[in-house]
């Protein structure tokens, strides 16, 4: 039996009924025709996993000619679109990363942090290639790409990111700043200047203070010393965290982890 051909596929994957469509998604994933990119693309929208999950297995057979219209799929309106390209971006992998890169370029801050989550993805477990990018967004004009940045830079554990994640735990919305403060408790020492900020935060924050007590005592194992620890408040009902504090700072001096000053 003849293949019907490429044109009738798109349609059946636009048009027809649910089996049609996965039915077609499938052809085209033997297919592998770069001409097809733009209705795969689209087809990442679909209600229905099974021509998403097909969209985008024939994106990835088609590889690095359908890395561009991924890239620039990331900022689509629709999220179902977004999403799934960022998927098919991390499914190609590395070579992915150069087009990735130039997207933390892009206009759309969006943009910007769905192709640094996706150089993260593309690097789970070495970290490369996203720290080179997530340190070139530190200096982002926009304060959700910055801390964005930060965090990425947190989780891989590279020390640049402590200033950029204190600057962010003033500013962050609160389910971003638990995550800021475990990311400085799991950076050890490397995160001993974040202690000051640490301290402000509990007494700002009160619903931080458990967080941040678990956070110092991770950094206090691993440090000689602690940078300055000032006092806050005075209140009664702050005297617990400021015994925390000042037993801390006592413990840090006494540590004889690796960290020099």
């Amino acid at each position: 039996m003849n293949d019907p051909g490429i044109a009738y596929w798109i349609a059946q994957l636009h048009t027809g009924s649910r089996d049609e469509r996965v039915q077609a998604a499938r052809r085209l994933v033997d297919l592998k025709d770069p001409s097809t990119i733009g209705s795969l693309i689209r087809a990442l929208g679909d209600h229905d996993a099974a021509v998403r999950g097909n969209a985008i297995l024939a994106l990835v057979k088609i590889g690095a000619k359908a890395v561009g219209p991924l890239v620039k799929a990331l900022g689509d309106e629709n999220f179902a679109i977004s999403y799934h390209a960022g998927q098919a971006l991390e499914e190609i992998g590395r070579p992915a990363a150069g087009k990735l890169a130039e997207a933390l370029g892009n206009k759309n801050p969006d943009v910007r942090m769905k192709a640094l989550d996706v150089l993260v993805n593309i690097g789970k477990g070495t970290g490369a290639p996203a720290i080179e990018p997530a340190i070139r967004l530190l200096g982002d004009e926009n304060a959700n790409v910055r801390a964005k940045a930060a965090l990425v830079l947190g989780e891989i554990g590279d020390e640049r990111a402590v200033r950029p994640l204190i600057e962010a735990l003033g500013h962050a919305d609160a389910n971003t700043r638990f995550k800021i403060v475990y990311l400085l408790g799991q950076m050890k020492g490397k995160a001993v200047d974040a202690l000051p900020a640490l301290h402000e935060a509990a007494f700002k924050n009160p619903e931080l203070r458990a967080d941040v007590k678990d956070a110092v005592r991770e950094i206090a194992s691993d440090v000689k010393r602690p940078s300055g620890v000032r006092k806050v408040s005075k209140k009664p009902e702050d005297l617990g965290m400021e015994r925390m504090f000042r037993r801390m700072a006592s413990d840090v001096r006494q540590q004889r982890a690796a960290v020099r000053f």
